[in-house]
């Protein structure tokens, strides 16, 4: 399930599963950032229909795994995304570089730590990171989040045509990530195509 592009049927299927997982054994590290991840994801794609609440078990979650095994890089990449959902720029970045620094192959934080330096308004730096984080994992079932953090870093950067690129690719992967279809409109406005946009 967590090999191809997460969608609502599919994070509630992981999520069900990962929860199967603890209850035979409440220890597995494994388990206990997966179901975190999950609920974050759920959260911040608003398939939840309680965000705020998942988040929170979410943060339990990886502080009980954190706690078993300190230097695990998923943990605090799932971290970062638990305090970029709650807009805690710094702590999420940190968070991110440090799960990168435990394991420099982690797309995923690669991919966070991207989208937290956009959204802190460094659009070169997420753009680099970004391209890293593609660079990593070219085969990526979540490669369609990649190209909208990209998308998103051109934009800023006055790239809108190459950002209509890779927003179209971005849906082609992920039909169902409905939002990235709102960066359309920046793109073109930024483009002074109002009809379009």
């Amino acid at each position: 399930l967590m090999n191809q592009p997460l969608n609502r049927d599919r994070a509630r299927q992981a999520c069900d599963l990962f929860a199967t997982s603890l209850k035979m054994d409440g220890q597995l590290v494994d388990s206990l950032i997966g179901l975190a991840y999950v609920l974050v994801a759920s959260a911040a794609q608003e398939w939840s229909d309680s965000p705020d609440q998942d988040v929170d078990r979410a943060e339990e979650l990886v502080d009980k795994a954190l706690a078993l095994e300190p230097k695990v890089a998923a943990a605090h990449r799932v971290r970062s995304w638990i305090l970029g959902f709650r807009n805690q720029l710094p702590e999420s970045i940190a968070a991110a570089e440090t799960a990168i620094t435990l394991n420099r192959n982690d797309s995923m934080a690669h991919r966070l730590l991207a989208l937290f330096e956009l959204q802190a308004g460094r659009a070169d730096r997420s753009r680099a990171v970004i391209e890293q984080a593609m660079r990593l994992s070219p085969r990526d079932p979540n490669h369609w989040g990649s190209l909208s953090i990209l998308a998103r870093a051109q934009i800023a950067l006055g790239e809108s045509e190459a950002a209509l690129i890779n927003l179209r690719a971005a849906i082609l992967a992920n039909p169902s990530a409905n939002f990235v279809r709102l960066y359309f409109a920046t793109a073109h406005g930024r483009m002074g195509r109002d009809r379009e946009a």
